[in-house]
């Protein structure tokens, strides 16, 4: 159970490392760093939950994979409207997509 712990702390503290630092330009490199934080964060709530034995931690590990499911099609579709507007997808192109 520690390994699993520890895994989900990792996966969250790769994504975090990786949205601050590594995805400055690109924002497909910042929507998988999200994902992966949402990952990290997601079992540790299930693996909380079973250690516990308490059933909110399922139910908020399946709210955030809803989030996290509604935060990536949303994201894609901004990539492919800049894409199609710009034929660039940085960070620094979405100030051209205002209504």
């Amino acid at each position: 159970m520690t390994l699993l712990l520890t895994i989900s702390i990792t996966l969250y503290l790769v994504g975090f490392y990786n949205c601050l630092l590594m995805s400055k330009k690109n924002i497909i490199s910042f929507l998988v760093a999200s994902e992966i934080m949402f990952l990290g964060i997601d079992t540790l709530f299930i693996l909380c939950s079973l250690l516990f034995n308490i059933a909110n931690g399922l139910i908020f590990g399946v709210l955030i994979l809803m989030l996290s499911v509604g935060e990536s099609a949303i994201g894609l579709g901004l990539c492919v409207a800049s894409l199609k507007l710009n034929k660039n997808i940085g960070f620094y192109d979405y100030t051209h997509l205002k209504c």
